[in-house]
């Protein structure tokens, strides 16, 4: 490629309900996310181990997240 430029690839793994369960980006590192019975994304895992966990009302608004140093941010 022009410039010494390589080619970039990410790649995407779904569940069986179409939903984004890991994205590997061209280097292989790897974010995985976790899902609820209702398909709401309930924790994203980056390629550090650090985990982001999202929670949600019965009416499927978020009502808190935590982010992978365990800093919560609820809301009303």
């Amino acid at each position: 490629m022009p410039g010494g430029m390589e080619a970039a690839a990410q790649r995407f793994r779904y569940d069986e309900n179409d939903k984004i369960v890991e994205e590997i980006d061209a280097l292989g590192g790897c974010v995985a996310h976790s899902y609820d019975r209702a398909g709401f994304r309930v924790a994203t895992r980056d390629q550090t181990g650090h985990e982001n966990r999202t929670r949600y009302d019965i009416h499927g608004n978020v009502k808190e997240q935590v982010d992978g140093e365990g800093r919560s941010t609820n809301y009303v």
